[in-house]
């Protein structure tokens, strides 16, 4: 999510500190499957240099080949701009799996747009549970392109997910994922968002466990019109994901889904 600019360090900064340590050690995991996470979301804005991006988001619900995403709803996320050109973001679900990802600002046009690209992955945080493709580690590398208008701004991205074997010997099929999205401001403090994502993942491979794959992998289409709520340093968003299309192998399985999330930023 985008939040906006900040001033000096403080109680409120403090305040958002502590709900993260907090959100971060409760019993949740992971938010979302191995086949959609990003660690960070595109937006119309790169991250600024010498800023500092905290956020928690709550998912429930929404496109899904498995359990995975109803049973991890919580997701910690923090964003660095580095330099004009660099920055880096990481994603922590509960205490078991860990997202990070470094992009780096290739091109820059004169009206406005931003060309990245980003590298990242998947790690282990935390010893895995003995279940099938817990604790795998997986790549992932992408494209995206911003550009600022007004209070709002577009954004669109593709990324390639790279999959590797978890428990078992099982790993979920790798998988592209594609986002167009724009943002408007509808009042002062209020903007409203809409992305289109795509999502078309292979096949997953049942290694030495006894699980069946013949209805894993697929394509889907959904779109997540959102609201988004900003006072001064923080904000506050919601979104719905709503299923367009969907080609399984198997039986449905995305549903209506729900996010919400609170931003802060700190810049220095």
């Amino acid at each position: 999510m985008s939040l906006f600019p900040n001033s000096g360090k403080t109680a409120p900064e403090i305040a958002f500190a502590l709900l993260a340590v907090a959100l971060a050690a409760a019993p949740g995991q992971a938010a979302c499957g191995a086949s959609s996470c990003e660690p960070e979301a595109p937006g119309p804005r790169p991250i600024a240099s010498r800023t500092l991006r905290l956020g928690y988001e709550f998912a429930r619900g929404g496109p899904s080949d498995d359990a995975y995403a109803a049973t991890r709803p919580h997701r910690m996320t923090a964003a660095l701009g580095l330099s004009p050109r660099w920055s880096a973001a990481l994603q922590l679900g509960g205490v078991e799996d860990l997202f990070a990802e470094a992009r780096y600002a290739f091109r820059r046009s004169a009206r406005g747009s931003t060309w990245s690209l980003g590298v990242g992955g998947e790690f282990p945080a935390a010893r895995a549970h003995a279940s099938a493709g817990a604790g795998s580690t997986d790549a992932t590398t992408g494209l995206i392109w911003q550009r600022p208008v007004g209070g709002g701004g577009l954004w669109a991205s593709v990324m390639r997910r790279f999959n590797g074997p978890g428990g078992l010997g099982y790993r979920a099929g790798d998988a592209w994922m594609a986002h167009v999205g724009g943002a408007m401001r509808i009042a002062a403090r209020l903007t409203g968002t809409l992305q289109l994502s795509a999502l078309s993942r292979e096949r997953d491979w049942a290694g030495r466990s006894a699980e069946d794959t013949r209805g894993t992998g697929g394509d889907a289409l959904f779109a997540a019109p959102g609201l988004e709520l900003s006072f001064g340093d923080a904000s506050v968003a919601a979104a719905i994901q709503w299923p367009l299309y969907e080609r399984t192998a198997g039986h449905r399985h995305s549903a209506l889904g729900f996010r919400a999330g609170l931003g802060y930023r700190i810049g220095w």
